[in-house]
């Protein structure tokens, strides 16, 4: 009989495989039972693994569609900016627009620069 020595006694090989199938028989049983927390934790993993192998090959072929659509957002956010500046500057040709008419109407010459005469 082989034996495993401890500090204080001797543990048979056998002892030990017995305890460690009865710790099992009784671990399994309570995954087993449908009501116990291990069964739901069990019963929600299941669950959460089929979702995800249910969602993979769907994220796989939507990568396609997935990089179009940051593409055509990074082309939204380009004309974004762009309308940005171009309504900045719009802005700002208004005002000087209306600081000329201000000064003609105040009765200032204003030099203009014509090119080609």
């Amino acid at each position: 009989m082989s034996c495993l020595i401890g500090p204080k006694n001797t543990i048979t090989i056998e002892e030990t495989m017995s305890t460690l199938k009865g710790d099992y028989d009784r671990h399994m049983a309570d995954w087993s039972r449908p009501n116990s927390d291990k069964a739901r934790m069990l019963r929600s993993a299941e669950n959460a693994a089929d979702c995800a192998l249910n969602i993979i090959p769907l994220r796989q072929r939507d990568w396609p569609r997935e990089a179009q659509f940051r593409r055509l957002r990074a082309h939204v956010y380009t004309l974004q900016n762009k309308m940005r500046k171009a309504e900045a500057d719009t802005a700002r040709a208004e005002e000087v627009e209306k600081r000329v008419k201000e000064r003609e109407e105040a009765g200032e010459t204003l030099v203009k620069d014509v090119v080609g005469s």
